[in-house]
């Protein structure tokens, strides 16, 4: 947290933004409204890129979570991640566990409920990231089957599927980990 405030202009506060796409502006009161781009999000989106702001790694040293957040934009829009944010995502991927599980899981979770889950997961599995954020659960063909075949799922279904195949004390242990509700751990012990 922040010691003090201090007001900054509306390109200084974009410039602390993770991905270009997300950097855009919308001004409401200029006629029928303007987009102000100061980073290139317009010309990434119209590309289906995902970049990080400045030096990917500035912006993923700043909060370890974005490079979960950059996999979940790439597949939810079927875009791509550029080459120096993947590098960068590749390079500090063990680092993710520095983010509490809490931040984790709910990121994993709008993975499987805001689009098709296999693209994200596929990512997640091609980054290194999932070794770091899922220990427990086996990356198989039958699991990216499952995944391929699922469109968005619910959180609960999401939790049952990624334990399909554990023993059932390996489930346990991961679904005490990720801190899921009362109602997922009793949803995922009876799938």
């Amino acid at each position: 947290r922040p010691d003090s405030v201090r007001w900054a202009s509306a390109q200084d506060d974009v410039l602390r933004r993770d991905f270009t796409i997300n950097g855009l502006l919308f001004d409401p009161l200029e006629g029928d409204g303007v987009v102000i781009d100061h980073v290139g999000g317009l010309e990434d989106l119209r590309a289906g890129i995902v970049r990080a702001i400045g030096d990917p790694d500035a912006r993923f040293e700043e909060d370890k979570l974005r490079l979960l957040r950059a996999v979940r934009f790439a597949a939810r829009f079927d875009f791509v991640i550029e080459e120096e944010t993947w590098r960068a995502i590749r390079k500090r991927a063990a680092e993710i566990t520095e983010v509490s599980v809490e931040r984790i899981r709910d990121e994993l979770e709008r993975m499987c409920t805001q689009s098709e889950p296999a693209p994200a997961f596929q990512l997640l599995d091609r980054s290194g990231l999932w070794p770091c954020v899922l220990p427990e659960v086996e990356i198989t063909a039958t699991l990216l089957m499952r995944l391929k075949h699922a469109s968005a799922l619910g959180p609960l279904t999401a939790w049952a599927l990624l334990c399909a195949e554990l023993a059932p004390r390996e489930a346990a242990s991961l679904v005490k980990r990720m801190k899921l509700s009362s109602a997922t751990v009793k949803h995922v012990e009876r799938a």
